[in-house]
């Protein structure tokens, strides 16, 4: 089976780690109609159907806190063409991508993004220190 890689970028409080529990808590039956809809489990579940109960709840869904990004897997098949894939996503925490902007380049972002298909990259609008990206971008200007 084909593998898409997705990188998920963020800083801290984006809601990368909320994203993937809303999408895992809308796809984990299998019976959503997306045109791109789960299609089984991933071989192992238990860290992010732990944040899916939370997320369920009305709970805050916990920060991801791991030194090394937990990789989630999820089995998809389109429903137009039947082909099926699985969608990779590593859930890092947002300090790994601050780095970033100080121009350190962790060597597990680095490897993400040679073997990543696409990036999704996140902002929280609603930050405390709105102006984070703002400084350093017109900075460089």
């Amino acid at each position: 089976m084909d593998s898409t890689n997705l990188l998920l970028v963020g800083l801290p409080g984006a809601g990368k780690s909320t994203y993937l529990t809303a999408l895992w808590a809308v796809e984990k039956d299998g019976k959503s109609n997306h045109l791109l809809s789960c299609d089984g489990l991933p071989s192992e579940s238990s860290y992010i159907d732990g944040m899916r109960d939370n997320w369920m709840d009305l709970k805050v869904v916990r920060r991801t806190t791991f030194a090394e990004p937990m990789e989630i897997i999820i089995p998809m098949k389109s429903r137009e063409t039947e082909v099926s894939l699985n969608l990779s996503l590593p859930d890092f925490k947002g300090e790994v991508f601050q780095k970033l902007l100080d121009n350190i380049e962790p060597e597990d972002v680095k490897n993400w993004c040679c073997k990543s298909n696409g990036i999704l990259f996140m902002l929280n609008i609603n930050s405390s220190s709105p102006c984070i990206l703002h400084d350093q971008i017109s900075g460089d200007s």
